[in-house]
């Protein structure tokens, strides 16, 4: 499926494969009863990131592991103990980064021949990350038993050349689009500012102050009142910003969240806030 960013993805995942895993138990028989336990999930989704990992959980957590399968986070830059310990306690549901997770199946710790669904989140994503090899090594084949979904917001060549490999002939085929016929949410809006290098961090605090929600440029007095995220290249790059933004919004807090990120978080007049983001979120 490719469909803009915030169209609803995750639930597009999460929920057939719930249905799955529980079509799954109703039709299983002695054959397939080899394939539970623990080590053995019904289930993998695989993510480019820790923190979409995380997000897509959180969900999981709601949808699927209330419905009796329970589920497991697996990332790497995270301690291993708490996932082992879920691989152990049975998860039927296996999310997390493809670094992580095909280390466990190389150690033996996860097998996946008992998997039903699996899962491409972010396919675009995967593949920019380097991770199409890890994926490759662990997902199942294409045909038999095992359900694929792939979800991307874009669908460059590298990627259908990737699909056509993983998934059979005859798999269906889902594009959506907003009214304007784009690949984005709806509500986003994309404005370009052309500027000189030298004059980019003054761009940002115009940008801030004319298009933050419920901002005034005629009022110096509440310049922003909405919420702003910015992303960066590098720490560096948010570091500068981040001293600029300072100078012009008078406080600064700074917050390192996980080891790769680097967040720091401005504070204006009112309930002012922006936010800068190191956008190195390749970590598996």
């Amino acid at each position: 499926m490719q469909a803009p960013t915030g169209s609803g993805k995750t639930l597009a995942d999460l929920l057939p494969l719930a249905h799955a895993l529980e079509a799954a138990d109703e039709l299983g028989g002695d054959d397939e009863a080899r394939f539970r336990g623990a080590g053995f999930p019904s289930a993998i989704v695989f993510l480019p990131t820790r923190e979409l990992a995380a997000q897509v959980f959180e969900h999981a957590e709601k949808h699927v592991a209330r419905g009796g399968f329970p589920c497991v986070l697996c990332c790497g830059g995270a301690d291993e103990k708490p996932q082992m310990l879920g691989i152990r306690n049975g998860a039927r549901v296996v999310i997390g980064t493809p670094g992580r997770i095909k280390a466990f199946v190389d150690r033996g710790a996860l097998k996946t021949d008992g998997v039903v669904f699996q899962v491409l989140d972010e396919c675009d994503r995967l593949l920019d990350g380097g991770f199409e090899r890890d994926v490759e090594e662990v997902c199942r084949p294409p045909g038999g038993k095992t359900r694929t979904a792939c979800f991307s917001a874009t669908m460059p060549p590298v990627l259908v050349r990737f699909l056509n490999r993983r998934l059979p002939p005859d798999r269906a085929a889902v594009t959506l689009r907003n009214a304007a016929g784009g690949n984005v949410g709806g509500g986003v809006e994309h404005l370009v500012l052309v500027t000189h290098a030298e004059h980019k961090h003054g761009a940002i605090v115009d940008a801030v102050d004319a298009y933050a929600d419920g901002a005034d440029a005629d009022e110096l007095q509440s310049r922003v009142t909405g919420q702003t995220i910015v992303f960066v290249e590098t720490k560096v790059h948010a570091e500068r910003l981040a001293g600029t933004l300072a100078v012009e919004y008078e406080v600064r807090v700074r917050c390192p969240l996980f080891d790769g990120f680097f967040f720091s978080f401005f504070f204006g007049t009112g309930a002012a806030n922006a936010v800068a983001v190191d956008d190195d979120l390749s970590s598996s």
